[in-house]
This record gives structure tokens, C-alpha cells and sequence, in this order.
């Protein structure tokens, strides 16, 4: 299934809790990196039901914060040092 093969590349999955609900294919996102063990970073203030709620591994409340926390945890993760991601010419 291509969505592990996606979810199994990823450091981290980030994924807005301000919507007013979920996919099915964002649940099976969700599902498959809890499982593999990968850290999810839920956006946005709204509480969902307990299942969903475990699969956080951190709530941050707004985008630019949880962009930093993952640049300053996740990047060298990955292997790089200086990743920015703005492309410029």
C-alpha cells in the first residue's frame, strides 16, 4: 500500500486538528505512522475523540510554531543540517 510506503519514509507526520473532521485516508495516515512508532504533531486547538487524541504525540497550537519545533527536532533526523523549505533561485 503506497500510504505506508509513505508514512514509513517520514520522521514525523504534522496534522491539523482545526478541520472539521478527518478523512478516511487521513485516519489511515494517522493509524499507520502510530503504529510504525512515528511521532505525530497535531495542530490546532480542537479536542477530538480519545482515539485520535492518543495517536498525538504532541499538540502545538499554531503552524509556525510546530514548523519550528520540527525543524529544531526532526531535521537532523533526517540528515540535514541547513534544510530550508523555500526554494530560491
Amino acid at each position: 500500500m503506497i500510504i505506508e510506503k509513505v508514512v514509513f519514509q517520514a520522521d514525523a507526520l504534522l496534522v491539523n486538528l482545526d478541520v472539521e473532521e478527518l478523512t478516511p485516508t487521513e485516519v489511515v495516515i494517522l493509524h499507520h505512522a502510530y503504529i510504525q512508532n512515528k511521532p505525530i504533531m497535531g495542530v490546532g486547538l480542537r479536542i477530538w475523540e480519545p482515539v485520535i487524541e492518543e495517536m498525538l504525540s504532541n499538540r502545538i497550537n499554531d503552524l509556525e510554531r510546530a514548523v519550528n519545533h520540527i525543524r529544531t527536532h526532526y531535521t537532523l533526523i533526517s540528515g540535514a543540517l541547513n534544510i530550508s523549505p523555500v526554494v530560491t533561485r
